[in-house]
């Protein structure tokens, strides 16, 4: 099956127009289907413990242990039952024992060879291959995504990160290799994971790997410079694909991301699949090297648009007294809604807390990103805009803000705080 690529696999001259998407899902059965564009849902297996995606965290494994428990005991019960009964009633038990040891043994090996997991995911782990592999960035997303790779069985996982403490911590919490240098950490890897702020900070940290490789870069990089970088790194031996996710810190740690994966080949992609799957829920190629980067910025921008377009018409509803939580209860039952009216700013605006896990200068460096795609016509539209609001509020907001934060630069200037009434009077308290 030819779906799904890694971030950041090096896409040599191949146009967009000529890479061709493909998608596949799988359904409850663990059927695959094709459709169009390129995904794929996974579920991994693991005995190193943590959840990743597709591994049965506990609530999981109660849900297929009680069940099983309960089964035992019934045929042991019937078992016993039919040593102590004599004549016709003996027979039966002992058929109906039978049948109950088939069944039961039928649900647990079907599980265990076909792969099927608790929660209806089809599971991958056994097309996984069984090697070592680098992880490079450990921060919010990077962090929980190279769990997820180390709790799986036939994976081991080296970590590294700018600030060791960080890499220490995650050998600890999940059974990770550290190690203090680039250099040592994707000795003897496969494939070596990139998840960092900038394209700029990922060519530099791959200055230190010297060793042939496959670079399956997760950053939100720039798609001008992972082509440049792609170039760099097949001179020495080096496979790049850029693969940037979506899906915030929550499908980080759930492992229900959207990777968006620009490569070479339909090859490179089925050859990186199975292990993308381990972190993502949806696996897309988009296209050649670079196109990932682009698709995730081009994302991003309609996030933060949406976001300052929703606060921006929620704060003229309160100038004329409708309030922030009563418009957002028919915009969401109406056309308008999205995004950020049905979850971000119920969560993180109204309430005040704006920390939603993304920050405000990774977000405005994205969108930085998208307006320079915008070519033509397409410059001075909305991308173009966003990019510019987002650079005032990180000149404006406090550092290290979050993404949300950004509505507070419209919320200073119209003189009107979106909270809810109860924060209100938490605030006046």
């Amino acid at each position: 099956m030819r779906q799904r690529t890694p971030r950041d696999a090096d896409e040599p001259e191949q146009t967009q127009a000529q890479a061709q998407t493909h998608t596949r899902e799988k359904d409850v059965e663990g059927k695959s289907k094709k459709d169009t564009p390129s995904m794929k849902s996974k579920a991994p297996s693991s005995d190193k413990g943590g959840a990743a995606p597709g591994i049965m965290n506990a609530p999981e494994l109660t849900l297929l242990a009680v069940p099983n428990v309960l089964g035992g005991l019934v045929l042991a019960f019937v078992v016993y039952k039919a040593s102590m009964e004599a004549g016709p009633m003996r027979s039966a038990l002992w058929l109906c024992a039978f049948v109950s040891f088939v069944i039961f043994t039928y649900f647990n090996i079907g599980q265990a060879t076909t792969g099927k997991m608790v929660d209806g995911r089809s599971a991958t782990w056994s097309a996984v291959p069984e090697c070592k592999v680098a992880f490079l960035g450990l921060g919010t997303m990077g962090y929980k995504m190279a769990g997820n790779l180390q709790a799986h069985s036939r994976l081991k996982v080296a970590v590294w990160n700018r600030n060791a403490n960080v890499a220490d911590k995650h050998a600890k919490e999940h059974q990770s290799e550290m190690h203090a240098n680039v250099k040592d950490a994707v000795k003897d890897c496969k494939y070596v994971f990139c998840c960092l702020p900038t394209t700029q900070i990922v060519r530099e940290v791959l200055k230190d790997v010297t060793e042939e490789t496959t670079v399956i870069d997760c950053t939100s990089g720039e798609p001008d410079a992972s082509r440049e970088l792609a170039e760099e790194l097949s001179k020495r031996g080096i496979r790049y694909i850029d693969a940037p996710v979506s899906g915030g810190p929550k499908g980080a740690l759930a492992a229900t991301l959207t990777i968006m994966v620009g490569c070479q080949d339909e090859d490179t992609f089925d050859e990186i699949e199975a292990l993308l799957e381990v972190i993502g829920q949806k696996v897309i190629h988009v296209g050649p090297v670079g196109s990932g980067h682009a698709v995730k910025a081009i994302n991003n921008s309609m996030n933060a648009s949406a976001l300052l377009l929703s606060a921006e018409g929620l704060l003229a509803l309160s100038q004329v007294g409708v309030k922030p939580d009563v418009a957002l209860d028919v915009i969401n039952a109406s056309s308008g809604r999205n995004l950020s009216t049905q979850e971000r700013i119920p969560k993180f605006v109204l309430t005040g807390d704006f920390n939603f896990g993304f920050s405000l200068k990774l977000m405005s460096k994205d969108n930085n990103i998208a307006s320079t795609l915008m070519k033509g016509p397409l410059s001075d539209g909305y991308a173009t805009r966003t990019a510019k609001l987002l650079q005032e509020a990180c000149e404006e907001l406090e550092e290290g803000a979050d993404f949300t934060a950004c509505v507070k630069l419209l919320e200073s200037r119209v003189g009107v705080q979106l909270r809810s009434e109860q924060r209100r009077e938490e605030d006046e308290e």
